[in-house]
């Protein structure tokens, strides 16, 4: 999270034992490398530095590195659109038609480590991280880091996770919740509902995404599934691409992890969302022979083995990330194109946005 100090601190005669702890707690925060501290103007620190009773030799360190970091926090308000203010509890009202905003009293009792991203499960939370340091890439902000917390919070769980960590108002938290996109424009689950809605009680410690389409596997493109799964299951990837050309919107909605078998499309109601592009999909699968698809049709009974939609994806997540981990951005990146880019990245900054980060002070 990017934290910035206002001009109302100079207001500030007589500093009370909150407003130093605030204090103090950003400055660690910034020397540990979990939050981006900066000042709205560089005469705020060259005050701040002149207060030699009240802080910590550690606090002199961070305000000389706020000064030296002053450009750097320009480029990051460029690229960055999430920030937080950071004002006296009376100047608070001042800041209400501004940006979100905090007082320094509040950050004397907030855990300012490094911002919790709250998946469905930890490997989501880890892959959406990489998103970030993929989106900083992009960016070329290399002076800049990411800090986060993985952790999973339950598929129908999340929400109830999520509600205890905003209703403690102890840490900095974004919740991501799958898009659940059973076709291209279904509206948010309860589960997303309910996270948005906690996250706007909450805006200035706790945010949410839906991710844009149904699940962590539909973010990864075809080719890199292909390479993370090399040499398994090619006539199935082939499927897949044939699909895609067929019916590109189910990249946001397939089910790649479990597959869609033939019955499921058969069960399905005419002329419903849901339906439409697994018939574009059925179009594109000239692998079915016709003889199955009358036996799905007819019978319950008959046990259904054609997919519709192949299963590429089972156990991909841990795969991802490890692959992805083990070589550079700039790599894993030139399989993100066009709409598959798009939509990474979308993740990537919102993660950016909570857990952008200087680098850790060396001592």
């Amino acid at each position: 999270m990017h934290f910035i100090l206002t001009s109302a601190i100079l207001d500030i005669k007589d500093w009370t034992i909150e407003q130093i702890t605030g204090m103090e707690s950003l400055a660690r925060a910034s020397f540990q490398g979990h939050h981006f501290v900066s000042v709205e103007k560089v005469a705020i620190a060259l005050s701040l530095e002149k207060r030699t009773n009240e802080f910590s030799l550690a606090f002199h360190s961070f305000i000389k590195k706020c000064i030296s970091n002053h450009a750097l926090s320009g480029e990051l308000r460029e690229i960055s659109t999430k920030s937080l203010l950071v004002a006296p509890l009376n100047h608070i009202q001042n800041l209400a038609n501004k940006t979100q905003h905090i007082s320094i009293e509040e950050l004397s009792h907030v855990n300012l480590e490094p911002t919790t991203i709250l998946a469905e499960n930890k490997v989501d939370a880890d892959a959406y991280l990489l998103a970030a340091r993929h989106y900083k890439t992009k960016k070329k902000a290399h002076k800049i880091d990411i800090a986060g917390t993985p952790r999973g919070g339950g598929g129908n769980t999340i929400q109830v996770e999520f509600e205890t960590i905003a209703k403690s108002r102890k840490q900095l938290c974004l919740a991501i919740t799958d898009g659940d996109h059973l076709w291209p424009t279904r509206s948010p689950s309860r589960v997303s509902k309910t996270c948005d809605e906690i996250a706007n009680s909450h805006p200035d410690l706790c945010g949410h995404l839906r991710i844009p389409v149904r699940e962590l596997e539909n973010l990864i493109p075809i080719e890199a599934i292909r390479e993370i799964n090399k040499g398994v299951e090619d006539n199935a990837m082939e499927l897949a691409k044939k699909i895609l050309e067929k019916a590109p919107e189910l990249r946001i909605c397939a089910d790649w992890k479990d597959g869609t078998k033939l019955r499921k499309l058969h069960n399905l109601a005419e002329n419903t969302p849901e339906r439409e592009p697994l018939e574009k999909a059925l179009g594109a699968n000239n692998s079915i022979p016709k003889k199955c698809i009358r036996l799905c049709e007819k019978s319950e009974d008959t046990p259904c083995t054609c997919y519709v939609v192949p299963n590429i994806a089972g156990g991909l997540g841990p795969k991802f990330v490890r692959w992805a981990e083990a070589q550079s951005p700039h790599k894993v990146l030139k399989y993100f194109k066009s709409e598959w880019e798009e939509s990474w990245l979308s993740v990537g900054e919102a993660v950016f946005q909570w857990c952008c980060s200087p680098a850790k002070t060396r001592i």
